[in-house]
Protein backbone atom coordinates (compact mmCIF):
# COMPACT_ATOMS: atom_id res chain seq x y z
CA UNK A 1 0.00 0.00 0.00
CA UNK A 2 1.28 3.52 -1.04
CA UNK A 3 -0.25 6.84 0.33
CA UNK A 4 0.16 10.00 -1.45
CA UNK A 5 -1.05 13.20 -2.44
CA UNK A 6 -2.60 13.28 -5.61
CA UNK A 7 -1.32 16.52 -6.91
CA UNK A 8 2.35 14.34 -6.04
CA UNK A 9 1.45 11.61 -8.62
CA UNK A 10 -0.38 11.37 -12.11
CA UNK A 11 -3.35 9.59 -10.75
CA UNK A 12 -6.34 11.53 -11.71
CA UNK A 13 -7.16 9.44 -14.48
CA UNK A 14 -6.59 6.47 -11.77
CA UNK A 15 -8.97 8.21 -9.35
CA UNK A 16 -11.90 9.05 -11.56
CA UNK A 17 -12.13 5.11 -12.30
CA UNK A 18 -12.06 4.55 -8.93
CA UNK A 19 -14.92 7.17 -8.10
CA UNK A 20 -16.54 5.70 -11.08
CA UNK A 21 -16.06 2.03 -9.58
CA UNK A 22 -17.73 3.29 -5.96
CA UNK A 23 -20.86 5.09 -7.85
CA UNK A 24 -21.32 1.88 -10.08
CA UNK A 25 -20.55 -1.20 -7.87
CA UNK A 26 -19.95 -0.61 -4.12
CA UNK A 27 -21.91 2.77 -3.11
CA UNK A 28 -24.44 1.34 -0.88
CA UNK A 29 -21.33 0.83 1.08
CA UNK A 30 -19.80 3.96 0.78
CA UNK A 31 -20.54 7.51 2.59
CA UNK A 32 -22.86 7.79 -0.73
CA UNK A 33 -25.61 5.69 0.03
CA UNK A 34 -29.15 6.45 0.57
CA UNK A 35 -28.74 5.80 4.28
CA UNK A 36 -26.49 8.59 4.75
CA UNK A 37 -28.25 11.38 5.70
CA UNK A 38 -25.00 13.34 5.64
CA UNK A 39 -24.79 13.93 1.93
CA UNK A 40 -27.13 11.24 0.58
CA UNK A 41 -27.04 11.05 -3.49
CA UNK A 42 -24.25 13.41 -3.84
CA UNK A 43 -24.11 13.24 -7.17
CA UNK A 44 -20.56 11.79 -8.84
CA UNK A 45 -19.81 15.26 -10.93
CA UNK A 46 -19.70 17.04 -7.58
CA UNK A 47 -17.08 14.77 -6.47
CA UNK A 48 -15.31 15.17 -10.18
CA UNK A 49 -15.10 18.21 -9.13
CA UNK A 50 -13.24 18.21 -6.58
CA UNK A 51 -10.80 16.08 -8.01
CA UNK A 52 -10.65 18.56 -10.64
CA UNK A 53 -10.20 21.61 -8.46
CA UNK A 54 -6.90 19.76 -6.62
CA UNK A 55 -3.87 22.07 -6.25
CA UNK A 56 -2.08 21.07 -3.44
CA UNK A 57 -2.35 24.12 -1.74
CA UNK A 58 -5.88 24.74 -0.65
CA UNK A 59 -7.49 21.37 -1.92
CA UNK A 60 -5.78 17.92 -1.53
CA UNK A 61 -7.16 14.34 -2.25
CA UNK A 62 -4.86 11.74 -0.41
CA UNK A 63 -4.84 8.42 -2.16
CA UNK A 64 -4.06 4.71 -1.32
CA UNK A 65 -3.05 2.80 -3.87
CA UNK A 66 -1.35 -0.62 -5.12
CA UNK A 67 2.43 0.18 -6.07
CA UNK A 68 2.42 -2.76 -8.58
CA UNK A 69 -1.12 -2.29 -10.44
CA UNK A 70 -1.62 1.58 -9.83
CA UNK A 71 -5.68 0.57 -8.39
CA UNK A 72 -6.79 3.06 -6.06
CA UNK A 73 -8.63 1.71 -3.14
CA UNK A 74 -8.96 4.27 -0.97
CA UNK A 75 -9.33 8.24 -0.83
CA UNK A 76 -9.51 10.89 1.92
CA UNK A 77 -10.48 15.06 0.65
CA UNK A 78 -9.16 17.55 2.81
CA UNK A 79 -9.63 21.54 2.42
CA UNK A 80 -7.39 23.69 3.99
CA UNK A 81 -8.74 27.47 5.13
CA UNK A 82 -6.29 30.26 6.32
CA UNK A 83 -7.83 30.42 9.55
CA UNK A 84 -5.52 27.35 10.24
CA UNK A 85 -8.20 25.07 10.39
CA UNK A 86 -9.17 22.22 7.47
CA UNK A 87 -11.85 20.00 6.63
CA UNK A 88 -12.47 15.96 5.43
CA UNK A 89 -14.42 14.96 3.72
CA UNK A 90 -15.07 11.88 1.46
CA UNK A 91 -12.96 9.26 3.06
CA UNK A 92 -14.11 5.92 1.48
CA UNK A 93 -11.73 2.67 0.84
CA UNK A 94 -13.18 -0.31 -1.17
CA UNK A 95 -14.56 -3.37 0.64
CA UNK A 96 -12.19 -4.99 -0.22
CA UNK A 97 -9.29 -3.31 1.41
CA UNK A 98 -11.20 -2.81 4.54
CA UNK A 99 -9.83 -3.82 8.40
CA UNK A 100 -6.31 -3.59 7.15
CA UNK A 101 -5.61 0.27 8.05
CA UNK A 102 -5.95 1.78 4.73
CA UNK A 103 -8.54 4.50 6.64
CA UNK A 104 -6.12 4.68 9.31
CA UNK A 105 -3.22 5.37 6.87
CA UNK A 106 -5.09 7.72 4.79
CA UNK A 107 -6.07 10.06 8.30
CA UNK A 108 -2.19 9.73 9.26
CA UNK A 109 -1.47 11.36 6.45
CA UNK A 110 -4.13 13.95 6.56
CA UNK A 111 -2.61 14.56 9.94
CA UNK A 112 1.15 14.94 9.02
CA UNK A 113 0.34 17.40 6.04
CA UNK A 114 -2.00 19.27 8.14
CA UNK A 115 0.92 19.99 10.35
CA UNK A 116 3.30 20.90 7.27
CA UNK A 117 0.94 23.33 6.69
CA UNK A 118 0.59 25.37 9.61
CA UNK A 119 -2.74 23.64 10.31
CA UNK A 120 -3.79 23.68 13.96
CA UNK A 121 -7.16 21.85 13.93
CA UNK A 122 -9.30 19.60 11.38
CA UNK A 123 -13.01 19.23 11.34
CA UNK A 124 -15.41 16.65 9.67
CA UNK A 125 -18.77 15.73 9.81
CA UNK A 126 -20.49 11.85 9.17
CA UNK A 127 -23.98 10.55 9.64
CA UNK A 128 -24.87 9.35 13.57
CA UNK A 129 -24.65 5.67 13.08
CA UNK A 130 -21.68 5.32 11.46
CA UNK A 131 -19.54 3.82 14.40
CA UNK A 132 -17.21 2.59 12.53
CA UNK A 133 -15.80 5.57 11.23
CA UNK A 134 -16.16 7.68 14.19
CA UNK A 135 -14.20 4.60 16.24
CA UNK A 136 -11.25 5.63 13.61
CA UNK A 137 -11.87 9.50 13.94
CA UNK A 138 -11.75 9.48 17.96
CA UNK A 139 -8.47 7.28 17.42
CA UNK A 140 -7.27 10.72 16.02
CA UNK A 141 -8.73 12.64 18.73
CA UNK A 142 -11.88 13.92 17.01
CA UNK A 143 -14.70 14.83 19.63
CA UNK A 144 -17.90 15.65 18.74
CA UNK A 145 -18.75 19.39 18.52
CA UNK A 146 -22.26 18.86 17.48
CA UNK A 147 -24.71 16.80 16.41
CA UNK A 148 -28.46 16.85 15.36
CA UNK A 149 -30.35 13.61 14.53
CA UNK A 150 -28.76 12.74 11.19
CA UNK A 151 -25.23 13.63 11.42
CA UNK A 152 -22.37 14.77 13.77
CA UNK A 153 -19.58 17.28 13.60
CA UNK A 154 -16.24 16.09 14.88
CA UNK A 155 -12.68 18.48 15.65
CA UNK A 156 -9.24 17.27 16.65
CA UNK A 157 -6.54 19.39 17.55
CA UNK A 158 -3.94 16.56 16.59
CA UNK A 159 -1.90 18.64 14.47
CA UNK A 160 -1.40 21.53 17.36
CA UNK A 161 -0.49 18.52 19.55
CA UNK A 162 1.92 16.94 16.79
CA UNK A 163 3.58 20.71 16.25
CA UNK A 164 4.58 20.34 19.66
CA UNK A 165 5.84 16.85 19.81
CA UNK A 166 7.42 16.65 16.51
CA UNK A 167 9.08 20.76 16.10
CA UNK A 168 10.89 19.73 13.09
CA UNK A 169 7.87 19.03 10.69
CA UNK A 170 10.53 18.05 7.93
CA UNK A 171 11.14 14.64 8.99
CA UNK A 172 7.91 13.78 10.20
CA UNK A 173 6.00 11.33 8.67
CA UNK A 174 2.69 9.75 8.61
CA UNK A 175 4.51 6.61 9.35
CA UNK A 176 5.44 7.01 12.18
CA UNK A 177 1.44 7.45 13.70
CA UNK A 178 0.37 4.52 15.11
CA UNK A 179 -1.76 3.76 18.03
CA UNK A 180 1.15 3.71 20.53
CA UNK A 181 1.96 7.06 19.53
CA UNK A 182 -1.46 8.93 19.67
CA UNK A 183 -1.85 7.37 22.78
CA UNK A 184 1.48 8.52 24.07
CA UNK A 185 0.57 11.95 22.34
CA UNK A 186 -2.42 12.15 24.81
CA UNK A 187 -4.76 12.12 21.83
CA UNK A 188 -7.05 8.74 23.05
Amino acid sequence: MVIKQLSDCDYKAKLREFIEDLFSTWKQESSFSKENICCPQRPINEIMGKVDKVDGNMSEFIVAFDEETGSIFGMLHITFDSNKSAHISLVNVSPKYRRIKVGFSLLSYSMVLSVKKGIDYIMLETWNGNNRAISLFEKFGFVKTSANENTIELKTNLPSILKEAYPNTDTLDYSILNNDVLKSISVF
